[in-house]
């Protein structure tokens, strides 16, 4: 054991490999975006037709063969054992390719060279063959441009146009032989992993087993995508001097047997490509330690038992899975005693390294139970609907910019808001102050919002749910309800503007679509509140002289009976509200829209 991370990543290696999950990489393999597919004979020679073909973007990821060199290669020569980029399986790259560095031989001789050894090995499989014999003869660019995969420019070079984004002497070519996908077969996997799997130079004892076998100090890349350069173990001590001063070598600081590394990094990649959630390079992976199904931290949650669990969240601009309260509860009887959720978090500052910044181990019972309550106390009742609020929703209500009838927050904050909440709600603990002022703060600007109608309210209802929680972390409880006996200064203006909001509202005629004096002096209305609801109050009155008399005495007398509730001298106070103003506003607002009691009887 290293660490108990590797050992959670061990064990579900083991379960992926017993289920023979498709996601699961054999050993000593890995995953690389490919531009072209070229289909030879079995005996090397071209087919006359359909010799070559272009990869389409979704097909593009391909599962190739690796040396514990090529696996984290960067600027030496180390080719992959088959599949490659033409630098490397070019003969005939110096003769076509339109580059600084047109002269590969080194790295051609050393692909050939490698091919070759396989081939003599006894265990290369007939296809592998084909593609030595092919590549041998150092004709591939020229057989790619007569088979319209590349064009030439007036020097004879290849041209500048490019397939998938990718220049044409940086393509990555996989092979196919008589239409069978290497990078398909699995015998291909099995009879590589004979020939070169635990093949490792240097042998001591493994960190992680306390075996003795054969130790890798190259450890494999592309684990939060193809494209991935980022490490988690790094042994470079030629520059930087990682370990100078601790250590006297490498070797010291840390040694894992290839067979090890191999499978931790292979579970971590499945993983991750399963259930794995990437914000701006935040890789956010949750999972049961024994691979079951599990709620995930970021979803928004519904109660109402009708939905089906998918909600399409039009704020949003996306379509995100909503959980339902039920799926939460429901669930907490279907885990083993001793099931645990692990929570891990990466992040790289360089393009090189890959760093941990948050890993948690909870009881699976506790992380539901965080969970239900983490949706229990940030719900809000929303359009007469109860339902909290995604991560996602919370960052774009609290920093999003308005596109259209959407908010959506930059990739940069929205991983800060991912990266502080996720925690929080996986192991239990205090929602940030900062995120629930910025919500609060964003609510009370209403005239900053192109489309008031929607984005505001949404806010409103964000910073709603969130001020709840707050107000259930220091004082224990906090209702949805309007609570009618609450004396709180702040508490009582919030229910005078949202009877100044609805009175006026209700005046309008139903393609009136204009914001009511409320809704525009809210954010004055929460810095000065009593100097600015005597305005308010006198605007409201021409509003007022229209209803009938039934309706109007309704709301003066609502008017005075929140008035006369506020404690002595508090009236005048004309210092800024806080939140809770804003959270009673939306109460009593709530309560216009539902209440079907005798004061909503008396208003008709």
């Amino acid at each position: 054991m290293i660490l108990s991370w590797t050992d959670e990543l061990m064990r579900a290696y083991d379960i992926l490999n017993s289920t023979n999950d498709r996601n699961l990489l054999p050993l000593c393999h890995s995953t690389q975006n490919a531009q072209i597919t070229i289909d030879i004979n079995s005996d090397g020679t071209i087919p006359s037709i359909g010799f070559a073909e272009k990869v389409e973007k979704e097909d593009a990821v391909t599962i190739i063969p690796i040396t514990e060199d090529s696996s984290s290669r960067g600027a030496g020569i180390n080719p992959h054992p088959l599949a490659d980029k033409l630098i490397y399986i070019a003969g005939d790259y110096p003769k076509y390719a339109d580059v600084k560095k047109s002269d590969n031989s080194d790295y051609y001789n050393a692909y050939i060279e490698n091919l070759k050894k396989w081939c003599e090995s006894g265990s290369a499989p007939q296809e592998v063959k084909a593609v030595y014999t092919y590549l041998s003869k150092g004709t591939i660019i020229a057989d790619l441009i007569d088979a319209g995969i590349f064009t030439l420019n007036e020097k004879g070079k290849l041209s500048d146009e490019k397939i998938a984004n990718t220049d044409p002497a940086d393509c990555f070519v996989r092979f196919s032989v008589d239409g069978k996908k290497l990078w398909k077969d699995e015998s291909l996997y099995q009879a590589y992993i004979a020939y070169v799997c635990g093949d490792c130079a240097t042998s001591d004892i493994c960190y992680a087993t306390g075996e003795h076998g054969g130790i890798t100090y190259k450890h494999p890349s592309k684990i939060r995508n193809t494209g991935d350069k980022a490490k988690l173990f790094s042994t470079n001590d030629e520059s930087g001097f990682s370990y100078r001063g601790r250590f006297a070598d490498k070797t010291q600081a840390t040694a894992i047997s290839f067979d090890y590394s191999q499978k931790l990094h292979n579970a971590l990649k499945c993983l991750i490509k399963k259930q794995g959630y990437i914000v701006d390079g935040l890789c956010i992976l949750v999972w049961e330690n024994n691979l079951e199904e599990i709620q995930k931290p970021f979803e928004g949650c519904s109660f109402d038992d009708d939905e089906d669990g998918y909600i399409p969240e039009s704020n949003t601009g996306e379509i995100n899975k909503t959980l339902t309260i039920a799926s939460i509860t429901g669930t907490k009887n279907k885990y083993k005693s001793d099931s645990k959720t692990l929570l891990i978090m990466f992040d790289s500052a360089t393009t090189g390294r890959l760093s941990m910044t948050e890993y948690a181990e909870v009881a699976t019972s506790d992380y539901l139970s965080n969970l239900e309550k983490w949706h229990r106390d940030t719900s809000w009742i929303c359009y007469g609907k109860r339902r909290s609020f995604s991560v996602y929703e919370i960052a774009a209500c609290a920093y999003g910019n308005e596109e259209g009838s959407v908010l959506k927050p930059g990739e940069k904050t929205k991983k800060d808001v991912y990266q502080r909440l996720i925690p929080y709600i996986v192991c239990g603990g205090r929602i940030p102050q900062d995120i629930v002022n910025q919500l609060f703060i964003r609510a009370c600007r209403y005239n900053a919002f192109d489309n008031k109608s929607n984005n505001w309210q949404r806010v409103v209802n964000c910073a709603c749910g969130m001020i709840r929680k707050r107000i259930i972390e220091t004082k224990g409880e906090c209702t949805m309800s309007l609570e009618k006996e609450c004396c709180d200064r702040d508490y009582l203006y919030g229910r005078l503007l949202a009877v100044a909001d609805y009175a006026e509202g209700s005046t309008y005629d139903d393609n009136e679509n204009r914001p009511t004096n409320a809704k525009r002096l809210i954010e004055a209305f929460s810095n000065h509140p009593c100097e600015t609801w005597k305005v308010l109050y006198l605007s409201l009155r021409p509003y007022l002289n229209r209803m009938n008399i039934g309706k109007r005495s309704y709301f003066e007398r609502m008017i005075n009976q929140i008035t006369a509730m506020f404690p002595l001298d508090t009236y005048n106070d004309n210092s800024p509200l806080s939140s809770k103003f804003l959270h009673a506003y939306s109460c009593q607002m709530n309560d216009f829209f539902t209440k079907k009691t005798d004061d909503n009887k008396e208003e008709e």
